[in-house]
């Protein structure tokens, strides 16, 4: 088994590629925190793991200390932005044909792609989840995995770290009794790899356009599938394109980061008004830090034009006002994109006690 990620858990339900670690023993399921779907039930259930596996001499401490806090702890790590995807969060017309494929019937007992892996941007939001969203599964468990040799229960996996597993090449034939489960293209062994995980939970196959050759994604299922044969390779390569910037719980746009200097205002002003756009549409916060004669401040953009300071009174400032301002007075000003929710910490009330950070300097001066 590939090992899985510790990133992403929650509102993704069961743990495990067999899903084995879940809470549906000890509670009925139902989303978006019940049995099957509570991932902080699922999450302890690993806890025996610190002694048979890790070696420790005994398992974390009960529900209300060690094993608790971590729970909390991890559950909270989420997906980066995916790093392929445009940073205004748009599809090249390959990714979007293949986003196209995603939703259509294609694949055997004309299911979708999305009707096993689904995406949906505000999957169990209607609850109040603290991070809404399915990104690739809904924590549903199939019966059987892709591989008819070693048929046991999988859990539907996300599709957030398709482009983190490339880099293996070259598989053998795989077929079950003779018959085999992927159209036969002469993909050679092509000796040790350097680095890459391969797809499946074994990592058994090495890329997802060889993947997309199984039987059940083609014409052979589906009236709706890829055509067999090269004549089909096309869609393959536009629904690989799409894989590799598949939705992840941060925007592209998140992290981005940029310092303009006397200069070059002009050629990276573009940057800027991108990111006060993908922070208009809600994708991130947008942040920026300075240093003033009377110490470190900071803004926080408030999606319609302006940025507040972090003194309570002191009047907003425009994009201009602020490269004016540094320009005028020689300072370094860096922007930055935040995660959302985060700008209120960062920009303007780093501990959160409700003073802004500015007025606290001013009052320890």
């Amino acid at each position: 088994m590939v090992t899985q990620s510790l990133r992403g858990m929650t509102n993704h339900g069961p743990m495990h590629w067999r899903g084995d670690r879940n809470g549906s023993l000890d509670e009925p399921t139902s989303q978006p925190d019940g049995g099957q779907f509570d991932e902080a039930l699922g999450f302890k259930k690993f806890n025996p793991a610190f002694q048979t596996l890790v070696g420790r001499a005994d398992t974390l401490t009960d529900s209300e200390s060690e094993m608790q806090s971590l729970t909390d702890f991890i559950l909270q790590v989420v997906y980066p932005p995916n790093p392929i995807r445009n940073l205004d969060n748009s599809l090249t017309p390959d990714q979007a044909a293949g986003f196209a494929q995603f939703f259509q019937p294609n694949t055997q007992f004309t299911q979708s792609c999305n009707d096993c892996h689904r995406l949906d941007l505000n999957g169990n939001r209607q609850f109040g989840v603290a991070r809404p969203g399915f990104f690739g599964t809904m924590g549903e468990i199939n019966f059987l995995t892709f591989d008819p040799k070693l048929p046991q229960p999988l859990k539907i996996p996300h599709l957030r770290n398709m482009y983190q597993k490339v880099g293996r090449f070259g598989t053998g034939s795989m077929d079950v009794a003779g018959v085999p489960l992927f159209e036969n293209r002469g993909y050679p062994n092509m000796g040790d790899q350097m680095r890459g995980f391969g797809f499946l939970h074994d990592g058994g196959i090495d890329t997802l356009f060889r993947f997309l050759t199984a039987f059940p994604f083609s014409t052979a299922a589906s009236a709706n599938g890829f055509p067999l044969g090269t004549g089909g390779d096309a869609m393959r390569r536009q629904m690989e394109e799409y894989m590799m910037v598949f939705d992840s719980n941060m925007a592209p746009i998140v992290g981005q980061q940029i310092t303009p200097t006397a200069g070059v205002v002009a050629s990276v002003s573009p940057r800027i008004n991108l990111m006060m756009a993908r922070a208009t549409a809600g994708e991130c916060d947008l942040v920026v830090k300075t240093r003033l004669d009377e110490g470190e401040a900071g803004f926080l953009f408030n999606n319609a034009g302006a940025f507040v300071p972090d003194r309570h009174g002191a009047p907003s400032v425009s994009f201009q006002g602020l490269i004016d301002m540094a320009q005028d007075q020689g300072l370094a000003i860096t922007f930055t994109c935040a995660p959302p929710g985060s700008g209120v910490r960062m920009a303007l009330d780093r501990n959160g006690d409700g003073i802004y950070d500015g007025d606290s300097l001013a009052n320890h001066r």
